[in-house]
Formats: C-alpha cells, sequence, structure tokens
C-alpha cells in the first residue's frame, strides 16, 4: 500500500466507486479528446523507446549476469511509516521473497523481479529505517529518488515507478502494481502473463466506475468534479493492476511530455488520473476479476478483501492467515480465466 493509513474501507465513503455490472456511458471528460488525439502518437512513440530509445539504452546493452530477464516485474507500494513497515515483515512471511538468495531464484526460475517501491522519506529518522531494513535484505527494495512520499502524490509516484520499473527490468513485458496490503499468488504470475501476453492485453484490473465526489471533507474528492460529471469513465482498481511495457512507457511519456505543448492533466486519486490517461491511449483493456479474489479459490490471482477495504481489512493478520491456507500454496499452474464484468477485450 502507499501513505494511506489501514485498513481503506470504502463503506466509511458510502461505497464510492462500487464494482459495476456494464460499461458507464458518463459524459465525455473535458480535455480527453485532445488527450486521445495524441494517445496513438505517445503510444507509438513509447514503442519505439522500447526498442531504442532512452529505456532501450539499457536493453540493447544486454544483461550484465547470465541471470535470465525477468519478464514481469512486481512492484509492491509501501511507504516509510511503522504500518507499512510492519506489513512489508508479514509480507515475507507470506508471498515475498524473505531474502536476497530467494529475490534471485524468484528471478531465475520464475522469471519474476519482485521489490518493494518506495520513495524518499519525509524526514531523515525514517529515512534511515529505510536503510537499514534495505541494508539487512539485500536488493528488496525500488528506490524513487526525488519522490517524496505523501497520500496526495500517489499518481505522481505511479508515474516514477513506471519510468523506474522500466529502466530496471527492460526486458520486462508486464509491470504489476500492487499495494502492502495484498496477498498475491506470485507463483502464477508468469502463466498468468503469459495468458496476457497471448490475448495482447495492455492494461489488466479489477474495472470500476462510481460517482464523482467534490465534498473536499471526503477522502477520494476530486477537485476537478466540474469537468467529470456525476460518473466515472471505467477504470481500474488501484490495489492491483498490469500494465505492458509499452502502456507503461506511454503514460510515462504522456506524463512527461503532454500532447502538442499540453500537459496531460491530473487527478486527485491514482486510479481515476490512470484510467483517464489508459482512455486516451490505444491500449487494450482487460477486466481481470482474478486481481481482487476475496480468498485463494482456484482462479485467484490477487486477494483482499473487495469491495469492502481497498485491501486486506488488518492486513498483517490476514496475511499470516493466508501464509498457512493450503489453497494459497504453490502450484503455479494456469489459473482459468473468469467472466469479465466489463467486457473491454478489444478496446
Amino acid at each position: 500500500m502507499s501513505s494511506a493509513p489501514p485498513p481503506r474501507s470504502l463503506a466509511a465513503e458510502g461505497g464510492r466507486r462500487a464494482p459495476v455490472r456494464r460499461a458507464n456511458r458518463a459524459p465525455a471528460v473535458a480535455g480527453l479528446a485532445l488527450l486521445a488525439l495524441g494517445g496513438l502518437l505517445v503510444l507509438r512513440r513509447s514503442n519505439d523507446d522500447a526498442r531504442g530509445g532512452a529505456v532501450p539504452a539499457a536493453r540493447r546493452a544486454g544483461p550484465r549476469t547470465t541471470t535470465p530477464r525477468a519478464v514481469v516485474f512486481v512492484g509492491v507500494q509501501t511507504a516509510p511509516t511503522p504500518d507499512s513497515a510492519a506489513r512489508r515483515a508479514a509480507l515475507r512471511g507470506a508471498w515475498f521473497p524473505a531474502t536476497a538468495a530467494a529475490l534471485a531464484r524468484a528471478e531465475a526460475e520464475g522469471r519474476v523481479r519482485a521489490r518493494f517501491v518506495v520513495g524518499d522519506a519525509p524526514d531523515a529518522a525514517a529515512e534511515a529505517v529505510l536503510a537499514a531494513e534495505a541494508k539487512s535484505y539485500g536488493p528488496a527494495f525500488l528506490r524513487l529518488r526525488g519522490h517524496t512520499e505523501a497520500y496526495d502524490a500517489l499518481g505522481n509516484k505511479s508515474v516514477a515507478f513506471f519510468r523506474a520499473a522500466l529502466r530496471d527490468a527492460p526486458g520486462a513485458a508486464y509491470i504489476v502494481k500492487i499495494d502492502d496490503d495484498v496477498f498475491l499468488r506470485m507463483d502464477r504470475v508468469p502463466a498468468v502473463a503469459a495468458q496476457w501476453g497471448r490475448m495482447g492485453v495492455d492494461v489488466a484490473g479489477c474495472a470500476k466506475n462510481g460517482p464523482v465526489l467534490n465534498d473536499p471533507a471526503l477522502k477520494w474528492s476530486e477537485p476537478a468534479a466540474a469537468l467529470l460529471g456525476d460518473s466515472y469513465y471505467t477504470h481500474f482498481w488501484g490495489s492491483a493492476y498490469v500494465l505492458s511495457a509499452r502502456a507503461a512507457g506511454a503514460v510515462a511519456a504522456l506524463a512527461a511530455d503532454g500532447v502538442a505543448g499540453l500537459r496531460a492533466r491530473a487527478l486527485a486519486n491514482e486510479d481515476t488520473q490512470l484510467g483517464l490517461w489508459l482512455l486516451a491511449l490505444a491500449a487494450a483493456h482487460y477486466d481481470d476479476r482474478r486481481l481482487c479474489s476475496p480468498g485463494c479459490d482456484g482462479a485467484a490471482v490477487a486477494v483482499y478483501d473487495y469491495p469492502t477495504c481497498a485491501g486486506l481489512c488488518d492486513a498483517v493478520e490476514a496475511l499470516a492467515r493466508l501464509a498457512t491456507d493450503p489453497a494459497c500454496a504453490g502450484g503455479g499452474s494456469d489459473p482459468p480465466l473468469v467472466p469479465e464484468l466489463i467486457r473491454m477485450q478489444g478496446l
């Protein structure tokens, strides 16, 4: 998870952005047409970059060791707080590789690179705690230097993460963004990534929409509500979602360069901001309900207390329980596809 205090209950906010059963036909977002005009150009530029631009320089250089390149980068979004530190400890006891050797083995055998993703701490004491933890656990952290952790900067953090992941794992086909209060079936990630690749998926997650809140007293209030209308366009839960390398590159390019001299519009909430930008790009969306499973069923990939909380409601206790649940252990066979609530393949 990011800098928000757990648990993140949706009930307290009136169930905002509840799961949807059909596509939302909300009014067009002001400025979306302009973004769309440049979306294809940005996506094409990101594809060119992926073959030979700033990120690809690392690709052309090739790996520095004989370790196989990761095909999936899993970035666990975390924060320099005691609560997040407790969740990181629980994750190491559940599914996150707990040692430098385990991290290397996951990458060499499973082709998955997993890292805790965190920016700069807001004070020296918190930064020292992070440094000590990093020293104890080897290359477990991807540090976003220059980005200071703050709850109201999560959208910027995600963009910084996409850029850093593309640099850190230039051969990765997919980038998984997951919060530190979510249980991930990492053993299933390679098989699922292969499924996404065969389907041509650029972005996968659990789709939703819902009312736009404009009351500053509410947690997820949106200052740009007047531009959005009453309902959000379809977008994905921020707790766990996936971008292809080309989509991540396109989002990073759009955030950095904008279109025709205009910056891409930033919204207050990470999930809706990313959804807006992806809607402007010709990226293939897929409503993959395996990324918001309430338990370790036969298809589960990401497990959390959807839709009651935007993660596991009591993450430390729940992670320990799931770690000992036989249904959550081993067996990386292809998890079956499940029906989409919103049919988006080919869109």
